[in-house]
Order: structure tokens, then C-alpha cells, then sequence
């Protein structure tokens, strides 16, 4: 998860597994740990691109696991890597370090069942797990610095043979029961089950010191000052300190330190120094909040925290950075047009649009734009979604605009045609049929208007045996409604009145509403006397 400074959710993907420590890598991208399925405590290293889709995934070479507390991806894909490591001959879990170049080739593994005494150096003395390395930062000099929770000591390790030191060789111990420096101004005496430890600008180390009890079968990892090969102590006090080394003397000088008396983090977090010189603490296993940022002198300038109390004791960070995570997740558009993209001259219609934005700068535009149908053809309707960092999603879809104008036709003989000659014998009537098909888009009841005729004939107008003849005549009646391409018929009677009547033409339409205008359809009756 991602969060701005309000706290509001920028970016959120559930994995349906366990995932820890993410954070920037090189390139704009980001790195997070994901465990893989089984019983072992196995992990990926996953590469998240700058919208934070899974790039690819790194894991050891050669070593049987590959473990999630941290981890180094360069620029050139090259990385570090670390592993707990079952030894079959002690039994014992070691912990390895394992560089690999841009081309999964291993350049170095460290191992601490090669490097460390473990009978002299533990404060895990019944545990498997005697190390428990849970941090790495490459130092400007090329060397290694790593936390081990379960030595109580952070160790620069040489990662090359230099100044009498052989790759792998421990150059120096800081805190632990080997201990290479005397801490000074310090009344703890050093870290205790510390996390993220990490070389400042100016060269002091900073680390997340969690401080550590016997908690049912695990013992405290502190160390006592006064004994450090002796038994060890509680110390249930989580703090971040800074250290002020001189190698060549040999001392710890604590600097500066900061402490919730109220909070304690038995296990992970994590401390960083950020620009403007704030601490960024996160404080993981203590649940009473997630991270604070701490000011030099000890106040809060920023925290978060979740009040819920649905959440707060199964809702915690392991490590918690602080980065610019620029929003470069286009918004997400989903844009469909209704009545398969076919629509009559005059239709009001807008596409069925919903936007949604995952990224930090949160939706700004979702334009549904009324579509173009004044005039029939082939057209297309652009929807666009925009967020507050210029990333557009645009959708164009294609529709088709047709006239509902309506076909009309008259039996004429055997055909249909626009018009027809019906001859009217004495004192007798003539009949013809009127056709009219829908060609709407969709189902309509269409107008039939037709005359009543005058002195020489007259018209009488008939619907599936029903006279309709004066609702036609008035211009109200309607045809039930039509499905789109079907017909409706109406049966047209002459009647002669006049006994030497002239001849005369006569029209009957067929309309249907489109936006502001009537689209009209007429036939011609000619109409002649007959013997």
C-alpha cells in the first residue's frame, strides 16, 4: 500500500499472500518480498514497474531459500540477496548473503556459519536460528552492513580483500557479546534485537532498536552491559538511535535517540533519516500506529495511525519508507454504448461510461459526451477519463446513426409502389392496401394520416377489421407498435358517390417523431371513375 500524507490510499494490491518491504528501486521502479505457497518461508523478490505492475521476480542461486526481511536491486539488475540456510551437519540455520550480477550469475555468498562463533556469540542460545539477519546496506566503500537481530549486533562485513581483510571476513562488531566498540553516553549499552540498520551522510548509523523480553519460549536478545557473555536481560523499551563511531578509538557514541515510552516492538520496523533531518519511524509489531515522523528534538510531525479497533492489533508494517511515488497509473475506462451501437436521427444518447483511478492523483474527468445523431452514417464518439497528473484513458467507440423514416408503400396490382390507380364503378366501391414498415432502430408506434375524400368519393380506412377511419382522418391514429424491419397493414375503401365524378388524387402518410422534425412517407391514391 501506498499512502499520501492525509493518509488516503494511493495505490492498493492485495497479493492473496504475504508481502513485505517495499520501496523504491533504481529506474522508477519498486521491489516488494512475496512468500511463495507451502509450509517453508519462502519468498520472491518482486519487481513492480512505476505503475506498480509485477515486472519480473528474482530469488537465490544455488541455496535453498530465499528470505523477505531485505534486499538490494541495482540499477544494472544486479542484486543482494539473503537466505536462512538449514545446515545438515549442525543443524543449525545460517545466515547467507548472496550477490548475483545482471545475469543471475552468483559474484559472492556469504555465509555466518562460515564467519561467526556461535557458541560465543548467540543471544539465541536454544534457537535454531542463531543470526537472523533481517537488514543490508553496501557501504561507499563496497563493504557490507548487516543487522543480526540475533546476535544483537550490527557487522560490517568485507564484501572484497582489503586492508588485511579477506572477502567475508567481519571487519567490525557493533553491539553483541563480541562487541568491537565501547559504547559511550549510552545507558543501554548498545542495540538489542535491532532492525534497518543504516550509514548516514554524515557517517553516525542509525538503527531501529527494538529492545527485546523472554516472551514464552524465546529469551530476550539483550545483552547485559555489564556481562555481555553472561545470561541475557529484558530491556522493553523500543528506541532509534544514532551512533557516533570512531573506529580507530573503538567507541559508540549514542547522538541522538528517540523513544515512545508507550510503545513497545518486540520484533521488525524500521527507522530512516529523511531530507530536512526528520526520522521516519515505523513501528511494525507495536500496532498503536503504523509510522511517525519524528523531528530532531523529539516531536511528532507526522503520524499514522487506523483507529478502527476492528484493526488495530492484526494491521501492522514491517518496514515503512518514505518516497515520491509519481502517479503514472492511467485511469481505468470502461465506455459502452447502448442498443448495439445503432441509433435513429434525433436520439438523445450518451455512452454508459464509469471511470475508476487507482492512482495517487485521484480521478478528475470523466466525460460522457452526447452523441452526434442529426445526421445518418457511420460515427464515432470519443470518452475520456483524466486524473490530477495529466494521465488520460480515451475510449473511441464507433456507432452507426440511421433515419427512422418509415417505408410506405400501396398495392398496385401484384406490387408494391408509391402509388396506385383504383377505378370506382357506379355505385360501387374500390379497396386497396397500405403497407408501412418500420425502419427504426427499435420498436414504434408510427402516425397514419390520410383524407376523408369530399363529394364524389369517399374514403373509409380500416385496422384489422376495425374502422379507424376518423381518428386517420384527424391525424391522431397510430399504428401499434412495430418491431424494428416488421409491417403493419391498413385496408383502404373508396366509395363512389357522385355519378359522373372527376378524377382525383389522394395521399396518405405515415410519420414518426425525430428530435424536433417529422419524418414523412406518402402515397399516392389516383382515384377514377369506373363503368
Amino acid at each position: 500500500m501506498v499512502v499520501d500524507r492525509a493518509g488516503v490510499p494511493v495505490h492498493l494490491h492485495d497479493h492473496g499472500t504475504p508481502v513485505t518491504d517495499l520501496k523504491p528501486a533504481p529506474g522508477g521502479h519498486y521491489t516488494v518480498m512475496r512468500r511463495l505457497p507451502g509450509p517453508e518461508s519462502d519468498w520472491d523478490l518482486v519487481e513492480l514497474d512505476e505503475q506498480l505492475r509485477e515486472v519480473r521476480t528474482y530469488r537465490t542461486v544455488g541455496l535453498r531459500n530465499t528470505d523477505n526481511h531485505d534486499s538490494i536491486l541495482r540499477a544494472d539488475g544486479s542484486r543482494l540477496l539473503l537466505a536462512y540456510e538449514p545446515d545438515d551437519d549442525t543443524g543449525l540455520v545460517d545466515a547467507a548473503i548472496q550477490e548475483v550480477d545482471a545475469d543471475g550469475d552468483v559474484v559472492h555468498t556469504w555465509d555466518s556459519g562460515d564467519h561467526l562463533d556461535v557458541a560465543a556469540e548467540t543471544t539465541a542460545s536454544d534457537a535454531a536460528d542463531y543470526a537472523h539477519v533481517n537488514s543490508i546496506e553496501v557501504l561507499p566503500d563496497g563493504d557490507v552492513l548487516a543487522s543480526f537481530r540475533h546476535l544483537s549486533a550490527v557487522l560490517k562485513i568485507a564484501w572484497s580483500d582489503h586492508d588485511g581483510h579477506q572477502r567475508g571476513d567481519v571487519v567490525w562488531r557493533l553491539g553483541g557479546r563480541l562487541s568491537d566498540f565501547e559504547f559511550l553516553d549510552d545507558p543501554h549499552g548498545g542495540p538489542c534485537a535491532q532492525h534497518t540498520a543504516t550509514r548516514l551522510a554524515n557517517g553516525n548509523l542509525l538503527v531501529f532498536d527494538n529492545g527485546s523480553v523472554a516472551l514464552g519460549a524465546n529469551p530476550s536478545y539483550c545483552v547485559d552491559p555489564d556481562d555481555r557473555g553472561g545470561p541475557t536481560v529484558d530491556r522493553p523499551v523500543t528506541r532509534v538511535a544514532e551512533y557516533e563511531l570512531d573506529e580507530a578509538a573503538g567507541t559508540a557514541r549514542l547522538v541522538w535517540s528517540y523513544a515512545d515510552p508507550t510503545r513497545f516492538s518486540y520484533f521488525a520496523g524500521s527507522s530512516r533519516r529523511l531530507a530536512g533531518g526528520t526520522t521516519l519511524v515505523g513501528w511494525a509489531s507495536d500496532h498503536t500506529a503504523i509510522a511517525t515522523e519524528v523531528a530532531p528534538d523529539g516531536t511528532t510531525v507526522w503520524e499514522l495511525r487506523d483507529l478502527d479497533p476492528d484493526v488495530q492489533g492484526r494491521a501492522w508494517s514491517y518496514r515503512v519508507e518514505k518516497a515520491v511515488v509519481p502517479d503514472a497509473i492511467a485511469p481505468e475506462l470502461d465506455a459502452r454504448l447502448p442498443g448495439r451501437a445503432r441509433f435513429d436521427v434525433g436520439d438523445v444518447v450518451r455512452p454508459r461510461v464509469t471511470c475508476t483511478d487507482r492512482g495517487g492523483s485521484s480521478l478528475r474527468t470523466c466525460a460522457t459526451p452526447a452523441l452526434r445523431t442529426s445526421q445518418p452514417g457511420r460515427h464515432t464518439v470519443r470518452v475520456t477519463a483524466t486524473d490530477g497528473a495529466g494521465n488520460a484513458t480515451r475510449r473511441t467507440l464507433p456507432y452507426r446513426v440511421t433515419s427512422p423514416r418509415p417505408a410506405l408503400a400501396v398495392r398496385d396490382t401484384k406490387a408494391w409502389r408509391d402509388r396506385t390507380v383504383l377505378r370506382v364503378p357506379r355505385q360501387g366501391k374500390a379497396r386497396t392496401t397500405v403497407r408501412v414498415v418500420n425502419r427504426s432502430v427499435r420498436a414504434r408506434r408510427i402516425d397514419l394520416r390520410g383524407p376523408e375524400g369530399g363529394a364524389a368519393f369517399d374514403l373509409r380506412y380500416q385496422f384489422r377489421g376495425n374502422d379507424v377511419t376518423r381518428a386517420v382522418v384527424a391525424g391522431t391514429w397510430r399504428t401499434p407498435r412495430v418491431a424494428p424491419g416488421a409491417a403493419t397493414r391498413l385496408i383502404v375503401t373508396v366509395v363512389r358517390r357522385a355519378p359522373r365524378p372527376a378524377a382525383r388524387t389522394f395521399g396518405v402518410a405515415a410519420a414518426v417523431r425525430a428530435g424536433d422534425a417529422d419524418l414523412v412517407r406518402r402515397v399516392r391514391l389516383a382515384v377514377r371513375p369506373g363503368r
